[in-house]
């Protein structure tokens, strides 16, 4: 029982994330919604914002194994653009992943949108990065760029992606007009 009240719990804290964002998911309002107590929470989680913290790494935990997959199932000829199209997926073309992807994704925005201190925390550092699986399939689409300018660059791409999310509402793939231009934005942008 006690690990399903440790998974309702966090089940509510994403959902609360999702709907709310950060500033607004109160404990009470994530108790309330699992059906649990404060004291599971801080039996399970140690404090709210321990919780908060571990829904944004589970979150970031799948999708980035979602993503990982999909990624090593590219064949290995394919082009930066085959490439970029799979990684930035969920927010290019969100149809192209599973609802509870989409979720997970829309939630991870929202709290980098938010500044999330329980989110910023988990971001790699620069030399993580340059270690990280992603960008050593990266740099075989750039083999004319070295590891740390492709690190800059990948990171260059995300902000600048936050920023288009920061200004709409919805994602940057509002139409396929949309998705055109920042796919050749971001292509533009990883090529130099």
């Amino acid at each position: 029982m006690a690990i399903n009240t440790a998974a309702e719990i966090l089940e509510a804290t994403q959902e609360l994330l999702l709907a709310r964002g950060e500033a607004k998911t109160t404990l009470r309002a994530i108790t309330e919604r699992a059906n649990a107590n404060v004291a599971a929470v801080n039996y399970h989680f140690g404090s709210r914002d321990q919780l908060i913290r571990q829904a944004y790494l589970s979150a970031l935990t799948e999708v980035t194994m979602s993503q990982g997959g999909r990624l090593q199932a590219l064949p290995a000829d394919a082009d930066l653009e085959a490439f970029v199209n799979v990684w930035l997926g969920p927010v290019l073309n969100p149809e192209s992943v599973s609802k509870r992807e989409r979720e997970l994704w829309t939630l991870l925005q929202k709290g980098s949108v938010e500044n999330a201190p329980q989110l910023k925390e988990l971001m790699p550092s620069m030399q993580e990065m340059e270690v990280s699986p992603l960008i050593a399939m990266l740099a075989t689409k750039l083999p004319h760029l070295d590891q740390a300018e492709i690190v800059f660059r990948h990171n260059a791409v995300l902000l600048g992606l936050g920023g288009l999310l920061r200004g709409t509402s919805d994602s940057v793939s509002n139409s396929p007009d949309q998705r055109g231009f920042v796919l050749r934005w971001v292509l533009a942008s990883l090529r130099g």
